[in-house]
């Protein structure tokens, strides 16, 4: 009977440790002048003005799982954040002078990213942060989407002047 009750308070004490680390139903806000992301409780309506800062020119912020992944374009990065505890866990550098714009996941493991300034689009391992390929597109790739098999790009045109 002693055991019965110690195993069932150590569950109970477990389940409750595990539902008070899981992160609260949230939005988050990227702002991108401010270089922080704003966290929005949906249960409670509260808000964290700066939950945790974002780098120079955040154009994009996807969610994957626990993770947020921010295309930094004027540092030429993807930061990789976990949700649960708000720190960067990896920064992910895609080369100085490529402005990235854009991404999308491919799957848990693969990323697509628009490099604005070099007129490409390169595939990301996320885990490793290591480049898998990069392909030549248009001039200014802004954004990719990840659809049925196939990338889409959003070709500006934009050729630096005027």
């Amino acid at each position: 009977m002693r055991s019965y009750i110690l195993s069932t308070y150590l569950t109970l004490l477990f389940i409750t440790a595990f539902l008070s680390a899981q992160p609260p139903y949230s939005a988050w806000v990227l702002n991108t002048l401010g270089e922080n992301v704003s966290m929005i409780n949906l249960e409670n309506q509260s808000v964290i003005s700066n939950a945790f800062g974002a780098g120079l020119y955040a154009n994009q912020m996807k969610v994957r799982g626990e993770r947020a992944y921010i295309v930094n374009s004027g540092l030429n990065a993807i930061q990789v954040v976990d949700l649960n505890t708000r720190t960067t866990l990896q920064t992910i550098n895609l080369g100085p002078g490529t402005n990235p714009w854009g991404m999308d996941f491919i799957d848990d493991q693969t990323a697509a990213v628009s490099l604005l300034f070099t007129n490409q689009v390169v595939f990301v391992d996320l885990p490793t942060g290591n480049t898998i390929h990069t392909v030549a597109v248009g001039n200014a790739p802004e954004d990719v989407k990840f659809h049925g098999g196939k990338v889409y790009v959003a070709i500006s045109g934009y050729n630096g002047t005027g």
